[in-house]
C-alpha cells in the first residue's frame, strides 16, 4: 500500500529521547503514573508508571486487584515516556492485549496479560520468558510501497508516538489500530492479527503537533487534534484502495 498523499508544511520539534540509565525498573509501586485502563474479566487495573524523571532504566506497567487495592504479582517494562494506552479485553480464551504509545523509543509496543495464580503474567518479550518489553513486541519501523516505487521500502512509525485509535473488525476486514504521532506528524495504521500483533499497512502525513486521535466505529473516521495548530483532520479508509479520501 501507498504511503497517503497529503501535503503538508512540517515543524520541526524537540522530541523526548530515551536514555537507558538509572535503577531497574519499578515492579512494585506507582511511580508518576501517566494512563491506566481496567481489565473488567480479571478485576485489575493496569496502571502505567511514567518513568518522567528517567529515575529508572524503563517505565514500566503494573497491576492493581480492584477488590483489595493492592498490587498484585507481576509486571513489565518499556521505553520511557509512554503516552496513550490501549489495553483489549480477553475474547474466546485469550488473555487481554495491551497497545502503548511510547516516545521514549518511538515505538508502538505491545504485550498480552493473563491471570497467572495471585498474580498476573504478562508477555511481551521474544522468548516470553523476559518482563523487558523487546523484538516483535516493540515496533519502530515496517515495510511499505511508497508513491512511484515498485518495492516495499523500511518506514518508521514517526516521531514522538502519541496517541492511539482502535477499529474493530468488520466483514472481512481485521481488528485495526491508528498510531498518531506527535513530532512529525505520521499517522500510521496497522492490521491486528488473531494474537494481537501489529503489523504496518498504510502512512499519511500530517502537521506536526497531531495530538488525540478519536474513532468512529459506525462509520470508520478517524479524527486527530493538533495542540501546535488549529486543525482537526479526519480520514476515511477505503478498502482495495491504495489512498484515503
Amino acid at each position: 500500500m501507498s504511503r497517503w498523499p497529503i501535503a503538508l508544511g512540517i515543524l520541526l520539534l524537540l522530541g523526548c529521547a530515551e536514555e537507558l540509565r538509572g535503577r531497574a525498573p519499578l515492579d512494585d509501586g506507582i511511580y508518576y503514573p501517566i494512563a491506566a485502563a481496567v481489565d473488567e474479566a480479571n478485576g485489575l487495573l493496569y496502571v502505567i508508571n511514567s518513568n518522567f524523571d528517567l529515575a529508572y532504566r524503563q517505565a514500566s506497567l503494573v497491576a492493581v486487584d480492584l477488590e483489595t487495592n493492592q498490587l498484585v504479582p507481576g509486571f513489565a517494562s518499556f521505553g520511557s515516556f509512554p503516552a496513550d494506552f490501549l489495553l483489549l479485553p480477553a475474547k474466546e480464551g485469550k488473555g487481554s492485549t495491551g497497545y502503548l504509545a511510547v516516545r521514549g523509543d518511538n515505538s508502538l509496543t505491545w504485550f498480552t496479560s493473563a491471570p497467572d495464580g495471585e498474580g498476573i503474567r504478562i508477555d511481551c518479550s521474544d522468548d516470553g520468558d523476559g518482563t523487558s518489553c523487546d523484538g516483535d513486541h516493540v515496533i519502530t519501523e515496517g515495510k511499505l510501497k511508497l508513491d512511484g516505487e515498485e518495492e516495499e521500502q523500511d518506514v518508521t512509525v514517526g516521531s514522538d508516538p502519541f496517541s492511539l485509535a482502535f477499529l474493530p473488525a468488520h466483514e472481512e476486514v481485521p481488528d485495526r489500530l491508528f498510531l498518531a504521532a506527535s513530532k512529525d506528524g505520521t499517522l500510521s495504521l496497522f492490521d491486528l492479527s488473531a494474537s494481537g500483533k501489529p503489523t504496518l499497512v498504510a502512512q499519511s502525513t500530517m502537521a506536526a503537533g497531531a495530538h488525540t486521535a478519536a474513532l468512529d466505529a459506525a462509520t470508520g473516521l478517524v479524527y486527530v487534534t493538533n495542540r501546535l495548530y488549529s486543525y482537526l483532520y479526519r480520514f476515511r479508509i477505503v478498502e482495495g484502495e491504495e489512498a484515503p479520501s
